[in-house]
């Protein structure tokens, strides 16, 4: 039977993959009680696919899948998940280590106590090999409900606050993710908090460790250091998409819990106006990728303009706005912030 499955995300990470995977087959179970399933989401780098076939020929409990399109990390663990076959999943990044022998403990901690999921904190490392705690993001709890964590742990801020919503510093129940719906979204922006929210707040049994099981690589090159926040298409998912993202995620658990439903409905409309002072100072050609994306998800830009500011709506429904106010120099940014 497997018991886990490793889900990771893998774009031309041949730096980095053998040292991830050396880390997993370094563990206090048998390699037959766990799969590890890498996700090559169209890799340009033939010697990084190189590498990791190289390390798959050692072991018979790797299978890498494909995307037939570059779909990035969310979509890219979704069909990891959708393949795994372990009663928990824990999803890695690619550049990423977990801790030599950590695995048999936690395991153990989650059948007896019948987890949905178990978080624990993290280091974070770079390059050079020096590592240091990051700041305190678990605590060591009883089992307990995650509401019940979110109120009284966290103290209402579970918003990349209290509780740290990466996803790789968490184990979950596979039939939890299951019963309750939780998946990535394609959004690259919130692709991994709204995972870790929904799983806080849908928890009905769950356990903090404060030790530091998971090792963060702070990496120059990263999706997050690179892509997020430049050009225009992230600067659509990272404004208009991730405001619908929000948006749904705030309606969705209205019923379930009315204080951190309002909490994400309130950071609609901030989220949704702040791509106006970015999109003005983009080039012709990047404003053009944003607006190549609002019409590709009409159904999205719906959906946000009730949020949106009158100069913010005439900006998205009229591309020459945007490129008319560009030229005016440093004043337009000011003019950008007034209107919004």
């Amino acid at each position: 039977m497997c018991v886990i499955s490793f889900i990771i995300p893998f774009f031309n990470g041949g730096k980095y993959i053998s040292e991830c995977l050396d880390t997993l087959y370094n563990q206090n179970i048998s390699e037959s009680d766990f799969e590890v399933i890498v996700v090559d989401d169209c890799s340009t780098d033939g010697q990084a696919l190189e590498t990791l076939r190289a390390v798959m020929e050692k072991h018979s409990n790797i299978r890498l899948l494909r995307n037939e399109m570059n779909l990035r990390v969310g979509s890219s663990r979704n069909h990891g998940f959708s393949e795994a076959r372990g009663e928990y999943i824990w999803f890695i990044d690619q550049d990423d280590k977990i801790q030599y022998g950590c695995l048999k403990g936690l395991l153990e901690t989650m059948r007896k106590n019948d987890l949905d999921l178990i978080t624990f904190d993290y280091l974070d490392f770079d390059d050079t090999g020096r590592a240091q705690p990051h700041r305190l993001v678990t605590h060591d709890t009883d089992v307990m409900k995650g509401l019940d964590y979110a109120y009284t742990i966290c103290n209402t801020q579970i918003w990349e606050n209290q509780w740290d919503t990466n996803v790789w510093h968490q184990i979950y129940k596979r039939a939890f993710l299951l019963e309750n719906n939780i998946s990535f979204t394609e959004v690259s922006y919130y692709d991994d908090m709204i995972v870790n929210l929904k799983s806080l707040i849908y928890a009905k049994r769950m356990q903090s460790v404060s030790q530091p099981y998971y090792h963060y690589r702070f990496n120059v090159q990263s999706v997050i250091n690179t892509e997020v926040g430049v050009g225009g298409r992230t600067l659509f998912d990272g404004t208009v998409n991730a405001s619908v993202v929000l948006l749904d995620f705030a309606k969705e658990i209205e019923e379930v819990d009315a204080h951190f439903s309002g909490l994400f409905m309130e950071a609609v409309p901030y989220r949704a106006n702040s791509f106006a002072r970015s999109l003005l100072r983009i080039s012709h050609e990047q404003q053009g990728k944003f607006y190549e994306q609002a019409e590709l998800h009409p159904d999205v830009v719906d959906k946000v303009k009730p949020y949106l500011s009158r100069f913010n709506k005439a900006l998205i429904e009229h591309p020459w706005i945007a490129h008319a106010m560009r030229p005016l120099g440093r004043c337009y940014r000011k003019l950008a912030v007034v209107l919004s």
